[in-house]
């Protein structure tokens, strides 16, 4: 088609139309400097948060089912406390699930119920939310299992020889700190499938060990601040006796560290053997609800968390429980909600600025078709004179304005490309530079992510494509309203 050849000869920097030629360069430049950053950017944290959202969900699950006060307020949960077969008192989701009757209450043996005390119904709840939660079409290999929470003083002996003093001699330190202790299932393979930092000097057999001598894993804040495998510890929690509560303590080995990423009480998470969780959550007189508690729902896949709530949410209704339970995605556990919205904020606020910027970039290109069109008249009076139509004329101003911003999303597409590949390289560069890391690792880790964002290339490149064609367009209409026989007597 002519009109193609014709816009890129338009397009080609000459000498004589310099000014044009200027504008057409620093508007393809500000539009690849735009593509460049926004590729960056959105490749760089959705990188973050993907890899925070594993570290979270390793230690969690995509999608949790929470019991709500009207479960608490239960004929189910308060029965319990009425049975002498549950020795009066309230059992955990866990025993709830291994207890072999759903209603221990016996009415010849037991004390006679309140007046208003909750009406017996003719479901089991927590069973029937794990039934709920295990037959599921959204995915496959579906994992249920009870997450519970307690809270106890962690105390660790921290015995190491003095290097200062003579041979043989050795200082005692210890470490204090209140934590959460949440019920992990601590097995090898388990834990080497989550990734956790286990130690890569000790042999499986001997982490195994260290897992069996009731092992728990500790934040690496924990190593952080001298702690190390194989280092012994308690667990201090009160639980209540005869006439008082009394101080009760549970050893532990430390078998190795993980990272919690980015959550707000990671430093004071620490994973231990369901039993153990249980027996402290047990014997803690809290509020009933008040330590998380509910039932975990593990798949490969957290993208399909939210068809997997929808679905779990349906199965609920169906029961006739969904007024029991609630269930969240992990992105709305209560010490992750504000995270992720905050992500979630930024991205969209990042993407409105990307398309503000982009618009910006591509008004240079109605600047200079502009200023192309009125050089060009006599040209484009020629071309009318000749049979080229209006439309024509239209499609060859509009073409420019597209090949200008399709060349700068590819010249900035490629440098972002080229940039993130090497991203970590160029941190590392500036941050001698500076004399110290460019970002905390901490949060952001060693090693930055080296994934381009599909979401930025197809929203720069689809976003830059229609900006800078309706850019051209404007032009177009001016080129195309030309009246050839004025443009000719001028000429």
């Amino acid at each position: 088609m002519y009109e193609v050849s014709v816009a890129l000869q338009y397009l080609i920097p000459r000498r004589r139309y310099l000014s044009v030629s200027i504008i057409s360069t620093i508007s393809i430049f500000v539009i690849a400097t735009v593509v460049w950053l926004t590729i960056v950017f959105f490749s760089a944290t959705e990188g973050l948060e993907r890899r925070w959202t594993e570290k979270l969900i390793n230690i969690t699950a995509p999608v949790r089912i929470i019991p709500k006060d009207t479960y608490y307020r239960s004929y189910d949960y308060l029965i319990d406390s009425m049975s002498e077969h549950s020795s009066y008192a309230v059992k955990t989701l866990r025993e709830k699930l291994d207890a072999d009757a759903a209603d221990p209450y016996n009415p010849e043996h037991d004390p006679e119920l309140p007046l208003d005390f909750p009406k017996k119904g003719d479901k089991n709840l927590v069973k029937e939310a794990f039934n709920a939660a295990q037959n599921l079409k959204a995915v496959q290999d579906v994992e249920v299992s009870v997450f519970e929470t307690a809270f106890a003083t962690t105390t660790i002996r921290l015995i190491r020889q003095d290097t200062s003093a003579q041979q043989g001699e050795f200082t005692t330190r210890v470490l204090t700190q209140p934590s959460y202790l949440v019920n992990f299932e601590l097995e090898l393979q388990n834990l080497q499938k989550k990734s956790m930092l286990l130690p890569s000097q000790l042999s499986d057999s001997e982490i195994q060990r260290l897992l069996s001598d009731n092992g728990v894993v500790l934040p690496k804040s924990f190593r952080d601040s001298g702690v190390h495998v194989g280092d012994h510890g308690t667990f201090g929690y009160y639980a209540p006796q005869a006439t008082s509560l009394q101080e009760q303590q549970i050893a532990f080995t430390v078998a190795g560290f993980y990272d919690p990423g980015i959550i707000p009480i990671g430093g004071k998470l620490i994973l231990v053997n369901p039993k153990t969780v249980s027996l402290i959550q047990s014997a803690s007189q809290t509020e009933d609800g008040l330590m998380p508690t509910g039932l975990n729902v593990s798949f490969q896949n957290y993208g399909k968390a939210v068809a997997v709530q929808k679905e779990i949410e349906n199965n609920l209704q169906k029961a006739g429980i969904a007024s029991y339970f609630t269930v969240e995605t992990y992105d709305q556990y209560e010490f992750t909600k504000d995270i992720f919205q905050q992500l979630k904020s930024e991205r969209n606020l990042f993407s409105l600025i990307s398309l503000i910027i982009i618009v910006v970039a591509c008004s240079n290109i109605i600047s200079m078709l502009i200023i192309l069109v009125r050089d060009k008249h006599k040209e484009v009076a020629i071309l009318r004179a000749l049979g080229a139509t209006k439309r024509s004329i239209g499609f060859i101003f509009g073409l420019s304005g597209f090949l200008m911003g399709a060349t700068g999303s590819v010249i900035g597409a490629s440098a972002a490309y080229v940039t993130v590949k090497n991203l970590n390289a160029l941190l590392s560069f500036l941050g001698k530079l500076q004399g110290f890391d460019v970002l905390n690792t901490n949060f952001y880790g060693e090693m930055m992510p080296t994934d381009v964002s599909l979401y930025a290339f197809l929203l720069v490149m689809i976003s830059t494509a229609v900006i800078s064609t309706l850019a051209g367009i404007i032009a177009a209409l001016q080129a195309s309203r030309q009246n050839t026989s004025d443009a000719l007597r001028e000429g």
